[in-house]
């Protein structure tokens, strides 16, 4: 049996799915000899409605038991819900990822709130770096120079004729001026508009990441009572 991660392991992972999950149980394995004693964690994250994974992450060392009820942020491979194997720890923190099962929300920059129309320019069938729905538009930033971005909600399939290029939404922008050629988030005016369950950060401090988290449905991922992040204030 190996034991913890080696930078093979993170390489494997470095394209899979991210998740925030919580330690359920911890069951100890003592050593006795040369041999260390390791814990057997056991990890569930909630990734959608209706989806649970199930995780068992292997550690060598002491009091790993005080971990029970908190928060693990890790990789995964698959969304098979009982690929016990399928899991590379990232960090105990919590902060970056899909929602847990006791809601620690992920924190994201802090959003400017006043709405801005954001003019459709590009809608194709996929986007080259992402394999998405290519839906770029066009808004103007908090440092009033215009930029082309993704939508970081991803419009369901069924809605993505409603989206021509030319086309206008309002949306809300990070306040931050350097993260202005990252994304934009539909405001809630367009509520009415299916998301449809994943999300996309494409260039927010520098990463690519999409996942799945619920069942398509209309409203914003992001700005709801029941999403698992948060803006910073």
């Amino acid at each position: 049996m190996v034991l913890g991660s080696s930078r093979r392991q993170a390489a494997c992972f470095a394209d899979g799915y991210e998740a925030v999950g919580t330690v359920d149980r911890a069951i100890e394995h003592p050593g006795s000899g040369d041999d260390l004693t390791w814990w057997d964690l056991r990890i569930s994250a909630a990734v959608a409605e209706s989806s649970v994974l199930r995780r068992r992450l292997h550690l060598e060392g002491e009091h790993h038991d005080r971990r029970v009820g908190g928060p693990v942020r890790f990789r995964h491979n698959t969304l098979r819900p009982d690929a016990f194997d399928d899991i590379h720890l990232v960090d105990w923190a919590g902060t970056i990822g899909h929602s847990s099962r006791r809601g620690r929300n992920a924190v994201l920059p802090a959003l400017d709130r006043s709405p801005r129309i954001a003019m459709v320019t590009v809608n194709e069938e996929s986007d080259f770096m992402t394999g998405w729905p290519g839906l770029y538009v066009t808004y103007r930033g908090t440092d009033g120079r215009q930029h082309e971005v993704h939508l970081a909600d991803h419009v369901d399939d069924s809605w993505l004729d409603r989206f021509p290029a030319g086309s206008t939404w309002q949306v809300y922008c990070f306040r931050d001026p350097a993260l202005a050629d990252t994304v934009v988030f539909l405001t809630e005016a367009h509520d009415d508009v299916w998301r449809s369950g994943t999300y996309l950060w494409l260039g927010v401090r520098g990463e690519v990441r999409t996942g799945q988290f619920r069942k398509p449905r209309p409203g914003s991922p992001f700005l709801g009572e029941d999403s698992p992040w948060r803006f910073e204030m």
